[in-house]
């Protein structure tokens, strides 16, 4: 039994797939920004960050003037935009996606995918691919759509209008799990 399935690549689904396969967790990233303020901590007194505070020689030392209030305001900020970014990550690469479709070959064209017993195959007007089972990591659903992945940067998609109804999407979706090797959820 082979499910397939057609669309049309457009950017909206460029960049949600995007965003898709670089979140994380968030336990991983809230430890991951408190990781990162931390090293930039460490940076700065490294640096001898020298301040209306005084210059820092220890971590104890940087913590009692960012408790009182001595730091300047853009003291503030750096380490803001650090945690921002580690914490939002995935959707600076949604940016940087929407900002390189135009690159993407395959951008406007008929997409044929078919979910067969053996691989994943698929058809785009300038290229052509199959994949097998045993190389699907995992299989990530989001609100509109799903992804076959491949790596943390290759997948296949699979967009929900690409079906004809809920019930052949959610087949799909249960047929990709299946053949992956994984448990529905």
């Amino acid at each position: 039994m082979a499910l397939t399935a057609s669309y049309i690549l457009t950017r909206t689904d460029y960049v949600l797939m995007c965003v898709a396969l670089t979140r994380r967790p968030l336990l991983q990233r809230i430890i991951r920004a408190f990781l990162f303020v931390l090293g930039a901590l460490f940076i700065g007194i490294s640096l001898g960050t020298d301040s209306d505070a005084g210059n820092f020689e220890t971590l104890l030392d940087m913590m009692k003037a960012i408790a009182s209030g001595e730091m300047p305001i853009w003291f503030y900020a750096i380490y803001i935009v650090v945690a921002a970014v580690a914490l939002f990550s995935h959707w600076i690469t949604g940016l940087v996606a929407c900002l390189l479709f135009s690159r993407v070959p395959t951008k406007g064209l008929l997409h044929d995918v078919e979910l067969g017993e053996k691989e994943v195959a698929i058809r785009a007007p300038n290229m052509a691919s199959t994949i097998s089972w045993s190389a699907i990591k995992r299989v990530v659903e989001e609100r509109t759509f799903f992804l076959v992945t491949l790596s943390n940067r290759q997948s296949v998609l699979l967009p929900r209008r690409a079906f004809a109804d809920g019930t052949s999407y959610a087949n799909a979706l249960a047929f990709a799990r299946a053949h992956a090797g994984l448990a529905p959820q």
